[in-house]
């Protein structure tokens, strides 16, 4: 926890007031740690991590509004790979 700390900290300080890490638009950098957070989202730790970081729950709700994050939740892994997609 004391690194993830740091880590959350540091994200949250990156990313600011801007809508997204890149800026006014979503970026490489949004599309890699959104799987990330998709994950810490649904652990214990995450109330605590994100406790002063509302930006970043803010964040994470704008990326799982988006199309493309909602046709890859966990749950539609799954069913594709017991489909054998």
């Amino acid at each position: 926890m004391p690194r993830g700390r740091v880590v959350f900290g540091e994200l949250s300080r990156l990313l600011g007031s801007q809508a997204w890490f890149g800026g006014a638009a979503v970026s490489l950098a949004d599309l890699m740690v959104a799987p990330h957070f998709d994950f810490f989202a649904k652990t214990p730790e995450w109330q605590e991590l994100t406790a002063d970081h509302a930006n970043l729950v803010d964040w994470l709700a704008r990326m799982e509004a988006r199309p493309s994050l909602k046709a890859t939740t966990w749950e539609k892994v799954a069913a594709m790979a017991a489909a054998g997609k």
